[in-house]
């Protein structure tokens, strides 16, 4: 499984402060959300070319999908002082979670808040039923990159 969670309220302080300071026209997009649906797709690609490897040699596949959200997060220790661990609760968190669960082997699903930070710089579909039990958000699958 793979989490890729970001900090909005510290995404949109920095992003305010290079509004301010940015005086051409180039596209503000969220870079650490960017940085995440692409690596994932690179994930994928090597998950590709491994499997024609393993599937070859042992008769065997495996899958990877990801889910992207974006959010705000809480993070920590959770625990007492004998028994703590350090872990990330949030809306986010679980959206993530669904996104990754339900997305089929070689997709990468991205929530609402995700696609309409980087829609000028990848290109989604959406997904077209409601596939999150608990979410009313809608829901996209990356389809590649714009030049």
């Amino acid at each position: 499984m793979a989490y890729w969670i970001y900090d909005k309220a510290a995404e949109e302080e920095k992003q305010k402060q290079k509004e301010e300071n940015d005086d051409d026209d180039e596209p503000i997009f969220n870079q650490a959300i960017l940085s995440a649906c692409k690596s994932a797709t690179d994930i994928i690609s090597l998950r590709e070319a491994l499997q024609n490897e393993v599937a070859n040699k042992y008769s065997i596949g495996f899958g990877i999908s990801f889910g992207i959200a974006y959010g705000k997060v809480y993070m920590g220790d959770v625990g007492t002082s004998n028994s703590s661990h350090y872990t990330l609760v949030g809306h986010s968190v679980n959206l993530v979670r669904g996104l990754e669960g339900v997305a089929p082997s070689g997709d990468i699903y991205v929530d609402e808040a995700a696609a309409a930070e980087v829609s000028e710089v990848v290109s989604f579909s959406k997904v077209k039923q409601k596939i999150l039990k608990h979410s009313k958000t809608d829901v996209y699958k990356i389809e590649g990159y714009k030049d």
